[in-house]
């Protein structure tokens, strides 16, 4: 018996051993095919598919630089039909694109590792430097062409390998691994693509982090850096990202704005007043913006007194600043609006409706100058054009009032 069991076991060990080989063999095969001039592409990557996925050759380099191998020459294909103006279909082309970067990436990883000696003997260095450095470029058009579709799942997925390939070791010192204007660019789509996928906020804020600090649309970085915090509902690291925006770029109004919404929105008018008082007291550029979000806070308290005051400050500074000359136009229009309204709630007491009539129309004709400055200053804005049309309406000004309304209509 003990014979028997012994023959069995070796037998069986007979059986099994041609399919250890059986993967090796056949990726060799593959290779083999897909330097054919004319090869079978899709047969070929049909049989080494399953190479990737078995135990036997699943982390061999070969398998993996094969399959980037077949990849690489239906890029190839596809590269020399365009040359020759041939039509061909853009997104498998891509998508060989992407594979084949893919699989390089993996195989060149599985090559950088030592052997059962520890030793590295790289194989396949040359010929995946090669083919990435002719066609990874390609990876930049399929991201483009997917983002411009708005598809930003699959414009971040090239975006993405592009900025991998760049990074790879074996392009460490070589012009690939150059951070130039193109990298930069997709740098940034890469991360404002990921902004732009539902429940993906840490990526993309992991992203913009990364290029805080690139020299390209910084401002939109931080811009939406901190929406992603507030996206992921980190109020501490909007907060924070607000402030490290506003002192990079002190002259943008999203940082501004939105550190000052945050302490109205608590109702703190004080502490967003002093600390707009305390961006004033230093040698900030553009200071007329700080007076006049100031001016807004005095205006929304009903210090109408300091509020106008203060938009004037903005305006000595800035005579062409229209906000400014809007915040006072805007100011005495809707206190003027209140009165009204107060006048027609008082219609059963004829006295007190003519004396609140008489001060609106008062208020409509003090804003009357400031909208009329603000529009000339900015013809385009709908907002100022609507308010001195209500203005004219209320002062009985119909050529005036008809006029505008006909540019409302255009």
């Amino acid at each position: 018996m003990k014979k028997k069991t012994l023959l069995l076991i070796a037998m069986c060990l007979l059986v099994a051993a041609p399919s250890s080989f059986a993967q090796t063999k056949l990726v060799k095969e593959v290779e083999r095919m897909a330097k054919k001039d004319n090869a079978n592409l899709k047969e070929a990557r049909n049989l080494i598919k399953p190479a990737l996925t078995n135990p036997e050759t699943e982390n061999d380099a070969r398998a993996w630089y094969v399959a980037g191998l077949v990849e690489e020459k239906e890029v190839e294909r596809g590269f020399l039909a365009q040359q020759m103006q041939r039509e061909i279909n853009m997104n498998q082309f891509y998508e060989a694109v992407y594979n084949m970067a893919d699989y390089y990436m993996k195989a060149d990883e599985l090559d950088a590792m030592p052997n059962d000696k520890g030793r590295v003997r790289r194989k396949y260095e040359n010929e995946i430097k090669n083919g990435l450095q002719t066609y990874y470029g390609f990876l930049v058009n399929g991201g483009a062409e997917y983002l411009n579709n708005n598809d930003f799942v699959n414009a971040h997925k090239y975006f993405d390998k592009f900025m991998q390939v760049k990074a790879m070791p074996i392009f460490e010192g070589t012009p690939v691994a150059e951070q130039d204007s193109l990298s930069m660019e997709i740098g940034f789509f890469n991360a404002y693509a990921a902004t732009q996928i539902e429940d993906n906020n840490d990526k993309a804020i992991e992203l913009l982090n990364s290029i805080k600090d690139v020299p390209y649309r910084q401002e939109e970085v931080y811009q939406l850096l901190a929406v992603s915090h507030l996206n992921n509902k980190d109020t501490v690291s909007y907060r924070n990202t607000l402030q490290e925006g506003a002192d990079r770029f002190p002259s943008s109004q999203f940082f501004l704005g939105n550190i000052i919404n945050l302490y109205l929105n608590k109702g703190d008018y004080d502490q967003a007043k002093a600390y707009l008082q305390k961006v004033l007291e230093s040698d900030v550029e553009n200071k007329e913006m700080y007076y006049n979000a100031l001016a807004d806070i005095y205006s929304m308290q009903e210090d109408y007194a300091k509020a106008e005051e203060t938009y004037q400050k903005a305006i000595e500074l800035n005579p062409g600043f229209a906000d400014a000359v809007m915040g006072i136009g805007r100011m005495y229009y809707n206190r003027a609006l209140k009165t009204a309204n107060e006048a027609t709630e008082n219609i059963t007491n004829e006295a007190k409706m003519k004396e609140l009539d008489a001060q609106a129309q008062e208020l409509f004709r003090k804003a009357l100058p400031f909208l009329e400055k603000a529009v000339k200053l900015d013809g385009e804005n709908k907002e100022y054009l609507m308010a001195l049309r209500n203005v004219y309406y209320n002062l009985k000004m119909n050529d005036e009032f008809n006029a505008i309304e006909a540019q409302l209509q255009q």
